[in-house]
């Protein structure tokens, strides 16, 4: 999301790079103006993408999260989620807003969504979103 791969290194960054040039090969493959053919996964793949480019740079050094008023400090979001518990989609969404701040947040819930949207809804997504999905990936 708008950080050069150079930039950052961790056990997250292999897996985030392999879904990117997934999800360009598929835009590529697909940009017809008119397809609707795999949208789904476009919009699937962009989600899983960020959120393993957001993880590559939140665990790059200990991830600091307010947990009942203590500051806490997790290397990995496997740590991270063993304590918070929940929804782990919803808890990436979070460290986007408290990460990167409310714009990067906004990107991430609209990829989260999408991504829930074309798994559990007939994987119906837009053309449009397809494309903004992408968009937002690699702003």
């Amino acid at each position: 999301m708008g950080i050069s791969k150079l930039l950052i290194s961790s056990q997250y960054l292999n897996h985030a790079n392999h879904n990117y040039d997934v999800c360009f090969f598929l835009n590529d493959k697909f940009r017809s103006p008119t397809s609707e053919h795999c949208n789904d996964w476009i919009s699937t793949i962009s989600f899983y993408s960020a959120r393993y480019y957001l993880f590559a740079m939140a665990f790059k050094t200990p991830y600091e999260a307010n947990i009942g008023g203590e500051i806490k400090l997790f290397n990995t979001f496997p740590k991270y989620m063993s304590v918070i518990g929940g929804n782990g989609h919803e808890a990436t969404v979070d460290i986007a807003y408290n990460f990167l701040g409310a714009d990067f947040g906004e990107k991430m819930d609209f990829l989260y969504n999408e991504s829930k949207g074309a798994r559990y809804h007939d994987y119906q997504v837009s053309k449009v979103d397809a494309a903004k999905s992408f968009l937002y990936l690699k702003d």
